[in-house]
């Protein structure tokens, strides 16, 4: 399997402390300033589709409280790199909260550092999960439920609501990372673990390649492997299977038994049936907090991806077929998204 020879060295040891704390500069040239921080936005859903809106700079993000129902649960969805509003999975997940209901939905829209090169972005990350946590802190404050607050995000942006949990001065409950970002996420940068809120769920779809390649969360899933390429990726390769975390938690929140996971050491022995006798979860949305180790499953390679309780049987009948031309753009533009 061909991966991305160029991206090799984002992996390798770098001897600098993980950073562990954030402090604001105002004259950055390796990471984003107070000031381009400060021009990030947020953008609270206020109808029952994709278009209606309202969106503010970060700093005045605590006048959306008020278009805010304290008594349903919020829900903080973040991008990746070269990220925006407009892509198909950003729009996928907002959407199937929306269409659900019953949550006040939120988008962190840092698109203005998000399409910088990959390392300044990274580096960057820190500082829009500090910005991130400083908003939910002033929501907190005002009356928002913390207790039925989730962070989702996908690459840089799992990562991003990783630090965000880690900067809040309340204990977030849950965390959703869709195939975190790996590269300087080992070296320079610390990635998304279980110190950040009560109960993450990692869901891995290009482990290893753009993804992180571990177990970092209370709960990892591992679709069609985590680290093969997903069924339906033939074209748009590991881009295409980094996405596809994002359409596979969608799903999820539609249809919650969409997707259900056996515990098992490795796919090779999922593979083999070795742990056909093992407990089993939902993956997704409604993944229990009481989920914990590593889960395998398969996936359709188009949609519905979901198998149900289907999925924990292999079938080596399926395969890895083209993705369409739609896929690899949206893929050939946002490598790390």
């Amino acid at each position: 399997m061909i991966r991305f020879a160029g991206l090799l060295f984002l992996w390798l040891p770098i001897a600098m402390a993980a950073d562990t704390t954030y402090t604001p500069c105002t004259l950055c040239l390796y990471q984003a300033s107070s000031s381009k921080l400060a021009a990030t936005k947020v953008r609270l859903y206020t109808g029952e589709d994709v278009d209606t809106y309202t969106e503010v700079e970060s700093t005045e993000a605590l006048s959306l409280f008020d278009q805010m129902d304290v008594s349903k649960p919020t829900v903080v969805y973040t991008h990746g790199l070269y990220g925006t509003p407009s892509w198909q999975s950003t729009k996928a997940i907002i959407d199937a909260y929306l269409q659900r209901g019953e949550h006040n939905v939120l988008y962190m829209n840092w698109a203005n550092i998000a399409v910088s090169a990959y390392v300044y972005a990274a580096r960057s990350v820190p500082g829009v999960g500090y910005t991130l946590a400083t908003i939910l802190n002033e929501w907190v404050a005002a009356g928002l439920n913390s207790s039925s607050l989730h962070l989702v995000g996908h690459s840089m942006g799992a990562e991003i609501s990783g630090y965000a949990g880690r900067y809040a001065n309340f204990t977030v409950p849950r965390i959703v990372g869709l195939d975190p970002a790996g590269p300087l996420f080992y070296t320079i940068l610390d990635h998304i673990n279980t110190d950040d809120a009560d109960f993450v769920q990692v869901i891995h779809s290009d482990d290893g390649v753009i993804g992180l390649n571990s177990d970092v969360g209370h709960v990892d899933f591992y679709p069609n492997g985590g680290t093969n390429l997903q069924p339906g990726c033939g074209l748009a390769g590991h881009i295409c299977s980094h996405l596809r975390a994002c359409f596979y938690y969608a799903e999820s929140v539609r249809n919650e038994s969409a997707y259900v996971g056996q515990i098992c050491d490795s796919y090779r022995k999922f593979k083999k049936g070795s742990c056909d006798s093992n407990e089993v979860a939902v993956m997704g949305y409604a993944t229990p907090t009481t989920a914990s180790g590593k889960y395998y499953f398969q996936t359709n390679s188009d949609t519905p991806y979901g198998r149900g309780v289907q999925g924990t049987t292999y079938d080596s009948s399926t395969n890895i077929v083209t993705s369409t031309v739609e896929d690899l753009w949206e893929g050939l533009t946002s490598l790390f998204g």
